[in-house]
């Protein structure tokens, strides 16, 4: 079984540095879109704390769940495709 690689996209909407934001997100998106086993949770437009950094806890609980989502349907779709 191949190595499975879920990635967050970052969550900034705000970031002080717009560019480099959008550079960074398009090169995970690029990654993810190049390989069959790296696959992205856009934390983009999650609630941030008041240091616009940081997920707040409520935030962290639905990227929590985003994740397990993402995994599972990826693991799924293996042990499906493995077995045809």
């Amino acid at each position: 079984m191949c190595q499975t690689n879920v990635q967050v996209g970052i969550p900034w909407a705000h970031h002080p540095h717009p560019k480099i934001l959008k550079e960074v997100r398009q090169a995970q998106i690029a990654q993810a879109n190049a390989s069959e086993h790296v696959f992205i949770v856009d934390a983009l437009g999650l609630p941030l704390q008041s240091d616009n950094v940081h997920l707040t806890t409520e935030a962290q609980t639905t990227l929590g769940l985003m994740l397990v989502e993402k995994f599972n349907s990826v693991t799924d779709s293996y042990l499906v495709s493995s077995h045809m």
